[in-house]
């Protein structure tokens, strides 16, 4: 199986998607009759696609198809997309609501928290979502939050390449391949880090891919998720969840 995209759920399960566009589920899903697949190369699709990319939230799991429609599988209350949601390019989950960024650069949000999006907010080219909480980079490298509990985002924050988000925690990539946190659970950066070209975000813990290969993470450690293995190079993408890393 060639892997394209991981995503590791709060709920105990595992989302595959394949370059062909294929979706595999491994876990509790929350939809009972397609949970526990066995995820191998001869697995059964998870839904029908083909697929572009997929987002976790908690108890629910939103994937974006090749057409720029929006699928979603859950708890009820954390599914209802918008209908006729058509021309969308990325997606975000997060506990209680999801979030699409349409080719347009504006958003649409559903799910039990979702909040008032800023009026105007145009230009917007990634998006990520907290617990009640949604962020938004534009194309001119600055970035907006909107929501309960949202970070306090610097005036002077500037030239942001990309940022990432867990619950309360929020890292942000800078042009310079520098970072810096925001959010409650902001943890301290280790000292010189640079040349970074990737973040991830956990719960309480950070997670950053470097230009030649090898990763650095740090914060809080009480499942072994900053326990980066002794000799790991070529890595070629990151992701975190609550309390692990991949």
């Amino acid at each position: 199986m060639i892997i394209r995209q991981t995503f590791i759920l709060k709920t105990m399960a595992l989302i595959v998607l394949q370059f062909s566009g294929i979706l595999f589920a491994q876990g509790n899903l929350y939809k009972p009759h397609k949970s526990n697949i066995v995820i191998s190369s001869s697995s059964t699709p998870f839904w029908d696609g083909p697929f572009k990319s997929i987002a976790a939230g908690s108890y629910h799991t939103v994937a974006l198809k090749k057409d720029g429609t929006v699928v979603g599988w859950g708890r009820e209350n954390r599914i209802d997309i918008p209908q006729n949601l058509t021309k969308v390019k990325a997606i975000a989950a997060g506990n209680y609501h999801s979030a699409a960024l349409k080719e347009d650069g504006t958003i649409v949000e559903w799910g039990l928290s979702k909040t008032d999006i800023p009026a105007g907010l145009a230009n917007v080219k990634n998006i990520v979502i907290g617990d009640f909480f949604t962020i938004a980079l534009k194309e001119d490298g600055t970035v907006v939050s909107w929501g309960k509990n949202k970070p306090d985002i610097p005036a002077d924050l500037a030239n942001v390449k990309a940022i990432a988000a867990r619950i309360k925690h929020v890292v942000i990539l800078k042009e310079d391949g520098t970072v810096i946190e925001l959010g409650i659970s902001k943890t301290d950066i280790p000292e010189d880090l640079t040349n970074v070209k990737a973040i991830a975000a956990g719960k309480a813990h950070t997670v950053a891919l470097k230009e030649d290969g090898t990763i650095v993470a740090w914060g809080q450690n009480t499942h072994g998720q900053t326990d980066i293995p002794a000799g790991l190079t070529n890595v070629k993408a990151i992701a975190a969840g609550r309390s692990h890393t991949v």
